[in-house]
């Protein structure tokens, strides 16, 4: 390996794989095994908390803004990796609110206590993610009432047949 540096920029202080995620409506105790502060060591890489404003074309440039300042700062790049992520909504995904692993935190464990609250709930859509969170309710949460609403006829339809079957039972 050469001598490379790697900047890393995110607006949260934290890493969270988005996968694990739905497991938090119930048993948000797991959030320190789904979720982690971004490490900050003294390493010859670095983390900005921030968000890529701009890419300058053709000159190799993105324009920075710091998360909690009114600063932007130009960086120069040999090799950009875009890396945008998925789309989910909250919570699942964070709020603009919960840039830090704290609020993060906060943040599911208020989902849990009104998921824990409620006696029936209403999941719309009847995909992959749809059906993994009716099933962690059903799972921790027996006596709750969980209907799942799709356009489609059946459940996961870009699984195959068999799964969507196994999925409604």
């Amino acid at each position: 390996g050469g001598n490379f540096r790697v900047i890393l920029i995110d607006q949260k202080d934290y890493f969270e794989y988005t996968p694990g995620v739905l497991r938090l409506f119930c048993a948000p105790k797991c959030f320190g095994r789904v979720a982690g502060v971004l490490p900050r060591d003294e390493s010859s890489h670095e983390l900005i908390q921030g968000r890529v404003t701009s890419i300058v074309d053709g000159q190799k440039q993105k324009v920075v803004s710091y998360v909690h300042q009114s600063q932007t700062k130009t960086l120069p790049y040999d090799y950009l990796i875009l890396a945008t992520g998925s789309t989910y909504n909250y919570p699942i995904t964070a709020s603009g609110n919960e840039l830090s692993w704290k609020d993060r935190k906060l943040g599911w464990e208020a989902a849990h206590r009104r998921l824990a609250s409620a006696s029936k709930v209403l999941i719309l859509g009847g995909g992959a993610v749809g059906v993994e969170l009716a099933a962690e309710i059903v799972d921790h949460f027996p006596q709750k009432q969980v209907t799942l609403v799709d356009a489609s006829p059946t459940l996961v339809p870009l699984f195959p047949k068999s799964v969507g079957e196994y999925a409604a039972r």
